[in-house]
C-alpha cells in the first residue's frame, strides 16, 4: 500500500526480516530523533553564561537573547523525514598501516541471523577525495550495511544523508555520503557508505540507538530556474514581508510563514 487509504498521503515503507522487525532495528520519524545537544539548548540566552569579551546589553531586548532553538528552519530539517538508528551496539577501530587504513569491527547479534553490520568500501572508489591523496590515507571508507527495503509510491524517490546537526556523529568521525535512490523502482536493500576519519588506536563506541541516517522522500519533478533582476513588483513584496515580520518581537517565521511538513 502506498497510499494512507484515510487521508490519501503517501506511504513509505520499510520492509525488515522477521526476525529484526523489532524496536531497535525500525527506522523513526525523525522528530523522535532530535540530536541531544539541541533538545538540552535553552530557548533564551543567559547573560550569567555569556563569554567575558561579549556585551550583555547586545543581546537585551525582545528576541535577541533567542538561541538557535527558535530557528524553525533548522528544527524543521532535524525533525522531517525518517532517521535510521543503529540497530545493536558496533565497535569500529582504524589504523594507519605504512600504506593504508585497515579497521576492526564488531557489533551485537541481530535476530537469528548473522547480519554484518559494517563492511569495507574499497578506498579506491573515492578517487582524488582529499581524505584518501596521501600514502597512506587520513581515513577508511566503509559502509553501514541494511537490513531492511525501502519502497515509495511511483514517482518519489529517497535522499539520504546523515543525521542533521548531529554533532555526535562528528565527534565519533563518521560522515555518511549523501545520495539518492529511486526507491519506487528499487526493490534491493540500500547501503550507507561513510568516511571514517577517527585513527584513535581504542577506536569508537556506537551504542545502540544512535541517530546515524536521515531519509527523505520526495516527489521527483522537473524543475527549471531563472535568475531574475529584484525589480520594483519583487521589491514591494520584499518590503511587505519585512514589515509583517517586525510586527512582533519575536517568532514571526515561526508564526506568519512556516508552513507544517509532517512525517509518521
Amino acid at each position: 500500500m502506498f497510499w494512507n487509504k484515510k487521508s490519501k498521503d503517501p506511504v513509505i515503507e520499510f520492509y525488515i526480516p522477521d526476525d529484526m522487525n523489532v524496536e531497535s532495528y525500525r527506522p523513526v520519524p525523525g522528530d523522535r530523533s532530535i540530536p541531544e545537544w539541541y533538545r538540552k539548548i535553552q530557548t533564551r540566552l543567559d547573560p550569567k553564561h555569556l563569554p567575558e569579551n561579549v556585551n550583555p546589553e547586545d543581546y537585551a531586548g525582545p528576541g535577541k537573547s533567542l538561541t538557535i532553538k527558535r530557528c524553525m528552519p533548522v528544527l524543521d530539517a532535524m525533525s522531517g523525514g525518517y532517521v535510521i538508528k543503529a540497530p545493536v551496539d558496533i565497535n569500529i577501530r582504524a589504523y594507519q598501516t605504512e600504506d593504508d587504513v585497515k579497521f576492526d569491527a564488531e557489533w551485537g547479534k541481530s535476530g537469528f541471523s548473522d547480519h554484518g553490520f559494517i563492511h569495507y568500501h574499497g578506498t579506491w572508489q573515492l578517487g582524488t577525495h582529499s581524505l584518501f591523496n596521501t600514502v597512506p590515507p587520513s581515513a577508511i571508507a566503509l559502509k553501514l550495511v541494511s537490513w531492511f527495503c525501502i519502497k515509495t509510491p511511483p514517482g518519489y524517490s529517497c535522499m539520504f544523508h546523515s543525521h542533521t546537526n548531529n554533532d555526535q556523529l562528528k565527534d565519533l568521525g563518521i560522515e555518511f555520503m549523501s545520495g539518492i535512490v529511486d526507491t519506487d523502482t528499487y526493490n534491493l536493500e540500500i547501503n550507507f557508505p561513510f568516511l571514517f576519519t577517527n585513527l584513535d588506536p581504542n577506536g569508537i563506541h556506537i551504542p545502540q540507538g544512535t541517530p546515524l541516517v536521515q531519509v527523505f522522500p520526495f516527489k521527483r519533478e522537473t524543475w527549471s530556474h531563472e535568475v531574475k533582476s529584484m525589480d520594483n513588483e519583487f521589491g514591494k513584496k520584499r518590503h511587505r514581508d519585512i514589515t509583517v515580520l517586525q510586527s512582533v518581537f519575536h517568532g514571526g517565521y515561526r508564526k506568519l510563514f512556516r508552513k507544517p511538513k509532517k512525517f509518521k
